[in-house]
Parts: C-alpha cells; sequence; structure tokens
C-alpha cells in the first residue's frame, strides 16, 4: 500500500509566566524587526537572487544587528525564508495586489533543531532554543486534540518541523507543525465511494456506494444553522443602524467561528462514515466555478472552506479525494438516468421518465458517488441503455 507525509499545525497552549512572556515579546519584536528590514532590502535585490540559499541577506542582518542580536542565528534565518517565501509566492501569483507586509505580527519562529518535545510527569513540554545558551522549557497545558500529536512524537510515529511561538495578551500559543506517514488506498483498490453533496439548507448529504449498489445514505440538517445566521444578520444590521462598527465587526467573527465549527464537525462526520468501509474514497463535485455559473449563488456559505476540511481530514486518514464534474447531478435521475431541469422542484426530485421520488440532496450525493466509481458509472450507462432491463436495475438500486 503507498504511503503519504500527511502535515497538521498543532496549536499548543503553553504554561507561562511574567519571566517568561518577557523574554518571548523580546525574541518576538526583534524577529519581526527583522522581518520588516528583510522586506525593505528584498526589493534592491534582482528577482533571481530571492533564495534562502543567497547568503547575502544573512550577512546583511548580522551587520546590522552586530552585538544588539538577541535572538539566534537560526531565528535570524527563519525570518529571512519567512520573507523570501513571502516573496516568492506573490511572484508566482503575478504579482497580484500589494507587496507583501511583514513586521507588524505577534509571533517568532524557530527551527525544529531548536525545539525539543519531551513527556513528563506532569503530562509533556516543550523547550525552546531561540535565545543563545538560554534554553527555555514550557509545561503544554494539553487537550485531547494535541494529546494524539504529542503522542505521536514521543513514540516516534511523527515529526516536527518549524514552530512559531504566539503571544495573545498574557497568553503564549506553540503552532508547532507536525508530520507522519499514513497509508494512503490506491485508486485501483478502492472498493467503496462516499458521494457527498454539501449545501446550505443540508449541510451536507452522503451517499455509500459499493459493488452491491448503495449501503447507506445520511443527511445533516441544517435548519439550526441557518436560524444562528439569521440572528446574527438581524443583530448586526441593528448594530449598522446604530453605527456601531465595532458591534458590526464582533458579529461578522461570531458568523465565522459558528460557521468553521459547524463545517469541522461536518468534515469531521464524513471522514469518520468513510473509515467505516473498506478501501473508501470520497467524491465531491468540482465548485471551482460555482459562483460563476450559479443563478442564486449563496455568497456566505463556503462551499471552499468545507471541502478543504474534508480533504484534510480525509488525508490524515490516507483516504483519497475526488471530485468530479458537478453538471446535471441535481437534475439527472439516480435511478433511469433521465436529464431534466423539472426533475427537481426545491428539496424534492421526481423524475419524469420513470417516477422515481426521493430527497433532491440524496439523489445528487448518487450521482456524486457514481461518477466518482468506473465500474458504477459504466453500469449506469449500461442501464440508461437498457432501461427495460428492470432485472439489472433492482439489483444495482437499493434506495
Amino acid at each position: 500500500m503507498p504511503t503519504e507525509t500527511v502535515a497538521q499545525t498543532v496549536v499548543l497552549d503553553l504554561e507561562t509566566s511574567n519571566r517568561k512572556n518577557t523574554k518571548i515579546q523580546k525574541c518576538i519584536d526583534q524577529y519581526q524587526e527583522m522581518s520588516k528590514y528583510v522586506s525593505d532590502i528584498i526589493v534592491s535585490f534582482d528577482e533571481n537572487q530571492w533564495s534562502t540559499m543567497n547568503p547575502q541577506f544573512y550577512r546583511n542582518v548580522v551587520r546590522e544587528w552586530g552585538d544588539n542580536r538577541y535572538v539566534s542565528g537560526q531565528v535570524a534565518t527563519e525570518a529571512i525564508e519567512d520573507v523570501i517565501g513571502g516573496y516568492k509566492s506573490w511572484r508566482s501569483n503575478g504579482k497580484v495586489g500589494n507587496k507583501p507586509v511583514f513586521g507588524n505580527q505577534n509571533y517568532v519562529r524557530a527551527k525544529n533543531q531548536q525545539i525539543t518535545v519531551e513527556e513528563n510527569n506532569k503530562g509533556y513540554g516543550i523547550k525552546f532554543n531561540i535565545v543563545p545558551y538560554k534554553p527555555e522549557w514550557f509545561h503544554i497545558n494539553d487537550n485531547e486534540f494535541s494529546v494524539k500529536y504529542l503522542d505521536k512524537i514521543v513514540n516516534g510515529e511523527a515529526s516536527f518541523g518549524t514552530c512559531e511561538i504566539h503571544k495573545d495578551g498574557e497568553q503564549l500559543k506553540a503552532h508547532l507543525v507536525v508530520t507522519w506517514e499514513v497509508d494512503v488506498v490506491d485508486e485501483d483498490d478502492v472498493e467503496t465511494v462516499i458521494g457527498v453533496d454539501l449545501g446550505e439548507n443540508v449541510i451536507y448529504t452522503y451517499s455509500v456506494l459499493s459493488d452491491d449498489g448503495f449501503q447507506n445514505v445520511e443527511l445533516k440538517d441544517g435548519s439550526e444553522f441557518r436560524h444562528h445566521r439569521e440572528r446574527l444578520k438581524e443583530k448586526r444590521s441593528q448594530m449598522m443602524a446604530n453605527d456601531n462598527l465595532k458591534g458590526v465587526k464582533e458579529c461578522r467573527g461570531q458568523h465565522e467561528k459558528y460557521t468553521e465549527q459547524v463545517l469541522h464537525t461536518a468534515s469531521k462526520d464524513i471522514v469518520k462514515e468513510a473509515t467505516q468501509y473498506p478501501s473508501p474514497k470520497i467524491v465531491l463535485e468540482d465548485l471551482t466555478n460555482y459562483r460563476k455559473t450559479a443563478s442564486n449563488a449563496i455568497h456566505d456559505w463556503p462551499y471552499a472552506l468545507a471541502q478543504e476540511m474534508i480533504m484534510y481530514k480525509a488525508k490524515a486518514k490516507g483516504i483519497p479525494v475526488e471530485v468530479v464534474d458537478p453538471r446535471n447531478t441535481s437534475k439527472t435521475c439516480r435511478n433511469c438516468g433521465y436529464v431534466h431541469s423539472s426533475n427537481r422542484n426545491r428539496h424534492q426530485f421526481e423524475c419524469g421518465e420513470c417516477g422515481y421520488e426521493v430527497h433532491a440532496d440524496v439523489n445528487a450525493s448518487m450521482n456524486i458517488a457514481f461518477r466518482g466509481s468506473d465500474f458504477e458509472r459504466e453500469m449506469f450507462e449500461i442501464i440508461r441503455e437498457t432501461r427495460s432491463s428492470e432485472d439489472i436495475r433492482d439489483s444495482l438500486f437499493q434506495y
């Protein structure tokens, strides 16, 4: 079975003190100053010299700070790499928009060589060696999410890369990039296909398809989400009428936070369902051009974020994800293949050809599953050509 490297940024809550906060803040300040300095001078270099291997950047930083450098040389290198990476990404995107801005954030980056993670009698601790000869230990206030990754690190099942130490008021958090290998289902070995239809009225609908037909169908109602969203919209409208810009911003933040939590739970449920079946694959619609083609686009429903969460969680479990052409998934009868816009009436699907009736999102998720399965897609085409063959149809369609 092939393997793939999975990376996950784990946010660790650090137990700290005034002394440690002061020390880390000094590191953050100097790191940000270095980042701003490099971003100021990088424009004087030829773009072909925008490389972390170019020693001139490091020499300039060392010369600029001299004996006043508080952080280690490796931290200075991280600041340089941070800026060069941002500028190279800006260049690769055609220099759209303003140039990257550095020096105004509240974090310092450390290389993995400067970090130690160990288990102790209190749980877990992490050491940062970002000030020469003055390493600092922090106890990690772990939780269910972080413990499984810390366990992997300590047991040698995972490694870690760079880490950002963020300071928010009196709180310190370490954003640690953890990597590990997972076994990945080979495309040729897929036995189960989970077709997923995403939406707002119904958060998700999935249909589980195997050689024996559809094994399970599940819908997640979105009425609670819509109710919460409408309440926030009303509250925001009142804030706007009273020129309460701070309140408007807070409402927007609450909505975004709540939406992300809904999508996190939904994506977790979908991937968990997939793991219950042999050699699974998840299939999603390719919604790249959704906003350009949808007649009534839902501008505040983050389809891209929902799909990104599903893909990320699936990858962590070694489950492949395929995106398929979304055309007519909601208009095609999954029972006979008849395609017509009149088949769907809001949430209800009734085929004008064979009379098949089902929830519209269930029908769409089944079509998505078909498109992600070569075997069933071929059989589906055969059925469309032999609609009188009730025996074939009944053996393949059980829902």
